[in-house]
């Protein structure tokens, strides 16, 4: 058999090859100049298939389709641009102050006076002078303006100036009217008066300070002048305790005498809670 007896292959424009399914043999297309070799059906017994070993791969990693990976590279730009817009916006809000603490300082700061209220009648709050033992009582440093005493059922007991260095015993007291009261701490004047007389009661009062209770005999002395001797007020005692069942039955913690102790009466006292001043007295008040 002679060689020019098959089909005879002119390469006018050389021969393509292409990456397709079967990776045929194509010849150019439409020219009629040449003879088109009929259409050879690869025999799948035969190893002389004609393949191309020379095709041009993908460049893409794992010859993944383009699509696949344009798909890839969208979903990583975007988890990676979420990531810093993420980071930006956390950073803002961590570094951005509180609204309470930004209101707070931009808020003026107001302040209302707190109203001075009095307070209940305690030991501290009556004491007498120490620069002058005779001198008036010191005055609180501001003025109580509709003052109301405590009940005395609210009251346990009541101040003297009977301990310490500011003791008041023995000394003197210059009360209303300028009088004047020799002071006596946890003695009673009580059993015989200078007078020769027992001493006795002339009227009882409550007082929440021993100041008021002297002032009182005083007052008494000059509101009531020319009175009978025996109603003159010639000494005073005052009782802390007031839950006394006798402070109770007379109704004040504060006696008016109209008597002193005799020179030979030491006075009577229980011991911790009377004082006691004798009346400096003017002539019209002797006995």
């Amino acid at each position: 058999m002679s060689i020019h007896d098959g089909p005879e292959l002119v390469l006018a424009h050389g021969m393509e090859y292409t990456c397709e399914a079967q990776d045929s043999l194509k010849y150019p297309a439409h020219d009629q100049q040449y003879m088109q070799p009929h259409a050879v059906s690869p025999d799948p017994k035969s190893s002389y298939t004609i393949t191309s070993s020379h095709c041009r791969k993908s460049d893409l990693p794992f010859s993944m389709p383009t699509w696949v990976f344009a798909s890839l590279a969208v979903l990583l730009g975007a988890l990676i641009g979420g990531s810093i817009v993420g980071g930006v916006l956390g950073s803002m809000l961590v570094n951005r102050p509180r609204h309470s603490d930004s209101s707070t300082a931009n808020d003026p700061i107001v302040t209302s006076p707190t109203p001075a209220s009095p307070a209940p009648a305690s030991p501290t709050q009556v004491s007498p002078s120490p620069a002058s033992p005779t001198g008036p009582a010191p005055q609180p440093e501001a003025p109580f303006a509709n003052y109301m005493a405590p009940p005395r059922s609210a009251i346990l007991n009541l101040s003297m100036p009977c301990s310490g260095p500011l003791s008041m015993h023995q000394q003197r007291f210059r009360s209303f009217n300028d009088r004047r009261f020799d002071l006596q701490c946890y003695i009673n004047n009580f059993g015989l008066g200078t007078n020769g007389y027992i001493i006795a009661d002339i009227t009882a009062i409550m007082a929440y300070r021993w100041q008021d209770c002297f002032d009182a005999c005083a007052s008494h002395n000059k509101l009531q002048s020319g009175l009978p001797s025996h109603l003159v007020c010639r000494s005073a005692v005052y009782t802390i305790n007031v839950t006394l069942p006798a402070i109770t039955l007379q109704g004040g913690n504060c006696f008016l005498k109209n008597s002193s102790r005799h020179a030979n009466n030491p006075g009577e006292g229980n011991g911790l809670n009377v004082f006691s001043a004798d009346l400096e007295l003017m002539p019209s008040e002797e006995a």
